[in-house]
C-alpha cells in the first residue's frame, strides 16, 4: 500500500531521535541509518529500522487522447518517463499539437520528469482551416471593369467557376456556381443559381426562410494567427478583442435588387460580424440579385479598405482567405433545403475553420519590369505637384515611350514624376490601387508633372505595387508598359542630413574675407550642434553654403566664449569634409577616403579607370582660431583649388571657404541638381590645454568622418537654383 510522504518523513525523524537517545545523548557516529545486509538493523548502531523508511513513493503518469488512455506508467520522484508518440488519427483536418502541460523542450527531448504527484497529460489537437481543397480567385486586370448589377461581366471569365452543389440540408436539385475576383481594396463575388421554382422576399419572413444566397468571409484564416486556444466561434473568441477585424456575413433573397433596396433593406442584410456590420454604413459594400430564366444571379462588392482592416490582411497576391457559400432553397411545398461549396460549410456558423480556402492569384498580364523605388529620406516630405523637389534624384526611374518616369515612396503613397516630351499628348497612370486612373495633360511642349498615388496601406520594405503607364502620342499608337514597383529603403538615411545650397544670383558677389556677405542671406543655414564628443561643450555654429559656376562657398559662424591658442584637431577649429564625387556611380563600395584601395576606396586611383588619374574629388579643410590651417586628400593638397579666411567676433569666430570646382570632365554632373557630400564639424578646446573637450557635427548621427569609415557617412548637399518653398 502506498504510504504518505509526510508519514515517511516523520518516521525518519523519529528514528534519528531514538538513535540519539539510545546512545545516551552522545554525538552520534553517523547521521543516517544504513542497512546494507538487509537484516532490518542499522549496520552502524544496530538500531532497528522501520521498513517504511526505505520504501520509496511511486506515482502514476498517464497520457490520454479523446477520453482514451494512450499510456500509463508507475515511476518514482526524479525519474524520467518517455513521452508517447503522436496518437493515431484518421482525420486529415485534425493535427496533433502536443500534450497539455508539456513544454516544447521536454517534447523535443521525449521525456518528462516525475514529481511528487500523479500526473495526467491530455493530447492537444488542432482543426485546420478549410479542407484539402484550395479554390482560386484571380486579380482583376488593370483595364477591366466590373459593374455590380447582377449581370456577368466579361472580366469574370478570367477566374475559375466554383461549384456549389454539395447537399447540406433537405433534398433539392438547386445548385450554383460562384466566381470570385479581387483587387487591392475589393472582393467581387458572382453567383449563378439554377432553381426551377424561385421564392423571393416575403414581408415578415426571414431572408433564409426563402430562396437566398449566403456568404461568409474571413481574411485572417490562419491557425497560427488565431487567438491562442481558439477552437470555434466568431468574433473575439477567434481573433481576440479588439483584434484584427477580419470576418463578415452577408445574405440576400433571390431577385432583391440593390437599386430597389438601397444596399441593405428588404431582402438583403449583413450579419453580426464586424466587417458586415461596418458595411451597413459604408455605402461601398452591397449585394444585388436578378431573376433569370433558369433561376437567379447574385453579385457582391465587398469593400476591405476600411482603416480597421489591418494592411497585412487586405487583398494581395498569394494570400489565402476563407469563404463559405450556402444557397438556401424553398420548394413549392414549403420545404427548405440548402447546398454548400463543401460539406464543411454546413457548419460555418461555428466559426472560420468551417470556411473553404481560396487563394488570391495574380492575373495573367505580363510580369512587368521591376523598378526599385527608394523611400523618401527621413524627415523630408514630397507633396503633390512638388515637381522641383530635388529628392527625385534618389530615383533611378524608368523609361516608357521615350519619356521618363521617376518614383519615390513614403508611408502609403507612391510619388511619380514624369517628364513629357513634345510628342506626348498625355500620360496616364493606372493601378488597381487607384479609384480612377491619373491622367495628366500638358499645356505646352514639354512639361513635368508629379502625382501621389494612395494605395490604402502603409508600405513595408519589399512591398510591391503594379503600375501601368500609358503615353498617348500625337499621330502615333499609345506606348505603354507594366511595371512592378518594389519598395526599398533609402540608404542615404544612414545618420545623414540633407542640406541645400542656392546659386549666387546675378550681380551677387562673395569675397572670401571671413565676413558674411549679403548673398549668404539667400540660402538656408544649417546647424552644427550634434554632440560627437563631450557633454558640456559651449561651441555651436551655423553654416551657410552658396555656389556658382566657378566654386563652392562655405561660411561658418561659430559661437564659442573661450579662446584656445592651439590649432589642429585639438584646438578651437572648423573642419570641412567634402566629396564632389557623391553623385557618381562608383564601381566599388564607396567607403574609405582616397584611391589607394581598389576595392573600397571612394574613387579609383590612377590607372584603375580607363588609364586616367581617377576621380580626385575629395578633401579635408581645417581652419583653427589661431589662423593655422590643415588639409588632407587630393583637393586639400592642391592649394590652388581652395582659399580661406578667418576672423574673430565678440561671440566667437567666423571661418570662410572657397573651393574651386575641379575639372572632373565627364564624371561631374551638371551643377544644378547635383548632390555632393559635405559635413562640417567644430572642435572646442575650453581650457586652452590643447585637448578638445567638445566635438560638434552637422551629421545627425555624429559620425566622425575623418576616421577610416569614410565618405559614406557625410551629409548630402544639393545644389539648386533657388531654395525649395519648404525652406
Amino acid at each position: 500500500m502506498r504510504k504518505s510522504k509526510v508519514m515517511s518523513a516523520l518516521a525518519l525523524v523519529l528514528g534519528v531521535f531514538m538513535t540519539m537517545a539510545a546512545c545516551g545523548g552522545q554525538e552520534p557516529a553517523h547521521t543516517e541509518h544504513v542497512d546494507k545486509d538487509g537484516n532490518g538493523k542499522c549496520d552502524v548502531c544496530g538500531q532497528t529500522m522501520d521498513s517504511s523508511s526505505s520504501e520509496e513513493e511511486t506515482y502514476t503518469i498517464t497520457f490520454m487522447s479523446n477520453g482514451e488512455v494512450v499510456s500509463s506508467v508507475e515511476a518514482k520522484t526524479g525519474d524520467f518517463v518517455d513521452i508517447p508518440e503522436a496518437p493515431a488519427n484518421t482525420d486529415s483536418r485534425i493535427t496533433f499539437q502536443g500534450w497539455n502541460g508539456i513544454d516544447a523542450a521536454d517534447l523535443a527531448a521525449g521525456k518528462v520528469e516525475v514529481f511528487e504527484s500523479d500526473m495526467t497529460f491530455y493530447a492537444i489537437w488542432s482543426e485546420r482551416f478549410g479542407t484539402e481543397n484550395t479554390f482560386n480567385a484571380t486579380r482583376l486586370k488593370v483595364n477591366d471593369e466590373i459593374q455590380v448589377d447582377g449581370v456577368l461581366d466579361e472580366a469574370y471569365q478570367d477566374t475559375a467557376a466554383i461549384p456549389v452543389e454539395t447537399l447540406s440540408t433537405g433534398d433539392t436539385e438547386t445548385k450554383a456556381t460562384v466566381r470570385v475576383m479581387w483587387e487591392d481594396t475589393y472582393l467581387y463575388v458572382f453567383a449563378e443559381v439554377t432553381d426551377g421554382s424561385v421564392h423571393g422576399y416575403q414581408d415578415g419572413v426571414g431572408i433564409t426562410e426563402n430562396d437566398a444566397f449566403e456568404i461568409r468571409l474571413d481574411l485572417l484564416h490562419n491557425d497560427s494567427l488565431a487567438e491562442p486556444g481558439y477552437t470555434e466561434g466568431w468574433g473575439g473568441s477567434y481573433r481576440g478583442e479588439p483584434g484584427p477585424m477580419v470576418e463578415g456575413q452577408w445574405f440576400i433573397n433571390a431577385g432583391s435588387e440593390h437599386s430597389v433596396n438601397n444596399r441593405f433593406g428588404n431582402g438583403s442584410d449583413a450579419g453580426f460580424e464586424w466587417l458586415s456590420n461596418e458595411s451597413k454604413n459604408s455605402g461601398t459594400t452591397f449585394g444585388t440579385s436578378k431573376l433569370t430564366e433558369t433561376g437567379y444571379t447574385v453579385e457582391y462588392q465587398i469593400d476591405l479598405s476600411n482603416a480597421n482592416v489591418p494592411a497585412e490582411y487586405r487583398p494581395h497576391a498569394g494570400q489565402e482567405i476563407g469563404i463559405g457559400v450556402r444557397v438556401w432553397d424553398k420548394n413549392d411545398a414549403g420545404e427548405r433545403s440548402s447546398v454548400v461549396m463543401e460539406a464543411i460549410n454546413a457548419d460555418m456558423d461555428r466559426g472560420p475553420k468551417k470556411l473553404s480556402n481560396i487563394r488570391l492569384l495574380a492575373n495573367d498580364e505580363e510580369e512587368g519590369t521591376p523598378v526599385s523605388v527608394k523611400a523618401v529620406r527621413e524627415n523630408f516630405e514630397i507633396t503633390e505637384n512638388d515637381t522641383d523637389n530635388i529628392l527625385y534624384q534618389d530615383s533611378t526611374g524608368f523609361e516608357i515611350g521615350g519619356n521618363s518616369v521617376k518614383a519615390l515612396w513614403k508611408d502609403n503613397k507612391v510619388y511619380l514624376l514624369t517628364t513629357m516630351q513634345e510628342k506626348a499628348e498625355y500620360v496616364q497612370f493606372e493601378s488597381p490601387a487607384l479609384a480612377a486612373p491619373i491622367k495628366l495633360e500638358p499645356a505646352g511642349d514639354t512639361r513635368v508633372f508629379a502625382s501621389a498615388i494612395t494605395v490604402g496601406k502603409n508600405f513595408a520594405l519589399k512591398d510591391t505595387l503594379d503600375l501601368k503607364v500609358t503615353y498617348k502620342n500625337s499621330g502615333e499608337d499609345a506606348a505603354s508598359g507594366k511595371f512592378v514597383l518594389q519598395m526599398i529603403a533609402n540608404e542615404n538615411d544612414n545618420a545623414r542630413k540633407v542640406f541645400y545650397a542656392s546659386r549666387l544670383g546675378e550681380g551677387e558677389e562673395i569675397l572670401v574675407d571671413g565676413k558674411k556677405d549679403a548673398a549668404y542671406g539667400d540660402t538656408a543655414a544649417f546647424d552644427i550642434a550634434t554632440i560627437q564628443e563631450g557633454d558640456d561643450t559651449n561651441a555651436t555654429g551655423k553654416a551657410f553654403v552658396k555656389w556658382d559656376d566657378s566654386a563652392l562657398y562655405v561660411l561658418v559662424e561659430v559661437s564659442d566664449n573661450t579662446v584656445s591658442p592651439h590649432g589642429g584637431e585639438n584646438g578651437d577649429s572648423v573642419t570641412l569634409w567634402v566629396n564632389f564625387g557623391a553623385g557618381k556611380k562608383l564601381p566599388n563600395a564607396n567607403t574609405v577616403w582616397g584611391g589607394d584601395d581598389p576595392v573600397t576606396s571612394a574613387r579609383p586611383d590612377k590607372g584603375t579607370v580607363n588609364g586616367n588619374d581617377g576621380w580626385k574629388c575629395e578633401g579635408m579643410f581645417r581652419i583653427a582660431r589661431n589662423n593655422s590651417k590643415e588639409k588632407m586628400h587630393w583637393l586639400g593638397d592642391d592649394e590652388t583649388m581652395w582659399e580661406y579666411a578667418m576672423t574673430t567676433a565678440e561671440t566667437g569666430y567666423v571661418v570662410e571657404y572657397r573651393i574651386q570646382w575641379a575639372d572632373f570632365g565627364e564624371q561631374v554632373p551638371d551643377k544644378v541638381g547635383a548632390m555632393i557630400d559635405l559635413t562640417v564639424n567644430i572642435t572646442d578646446d575650453k581650457n586652452g590645454e590643447a585637448g578638445r573637450e567638445g566635438f560638434m557635427m552637422t551629421n545627425a548621427g555624429g559620425i566622425e568622418a575623418y576616421q577610416s569609415w569614410g565618405v559614406r557617412y557625410l551629409d548630402h548637399l544639393f545644389l539648386v537654383e533657388e531654395l525649395p518653398d519648404a525652406l
